[in-house]
């Protein structure tokens, strides 16, 4: 009779101890689809882009102004990434014209020259990347590899 109750009591500890190890796999396999769950979530939201340039991109905003460099859009983000940054700063100078001497009309103009600027030389030190509010760019044009602007930034940074 004590065989067969320690029979029942290894069966029992046996069945026990296989319960146990069933729920630790089961344990271990579903903090492995959550962790990989999160892990996938995270990538999606920061890493993946629905496009990332590779030439020069021209970033024209609502108040004006315009920024040039490689995009990055982030699948369900609010910013769009600008890398390698440059923009146009404009130096306005009057002048006179009129050769004629004795007459007293004579003509002021306004020469506008554009002066290209990488973005990072600016007194409060930014990085040339920038983070710009969708809601505030207008439209984004592709620039040609042989466009004026592209030469412009390639001397630069061959300098």
């Amino acid at each position: 009779m004590e065989t067969s109750n320690n029979m029942n009591s290894n069966q029992q500890l046996g069945s026990h101890g296989k319960d146990i190890h069933s729920f630790f796999i089961k344990t271990i396999f579903y903090f492995l689809v959550v962790l990989v769950v999160v892990l996938a979530l995270w990538f999606i939201n920061s890493k993946v882009f629905i496009r990332q340039s590779s030439g020069y991109q021209a970033i024209f905003l609502s108040n004006g102004q315009v920024y040039f460099g490689h995009t990055q859009a982030n699948l369900s983000g609010q910013y769009v990434r600008l890398n390698d940054v440059y923009y146009l700063q404009i130096n306005e100078s009057d002048q006179l014209t009129g050769t004629d001497t004795t007459s007293t009309d004579t003509t002021d103009t306004t020469q506008s020259e554009f002066a290209l600027i990488k973005l990072g030389n600016e007194i409060h030190g930014p990085h040339s990347s920038m983070l710009i509010n969708r809601d505030h760019i207008l439209f984004i044009e592709d620039l040609r590899s042989d466009s004026d602007l592209v030469k412009s930034i390639e001397n630069y940074e061959k300098q």
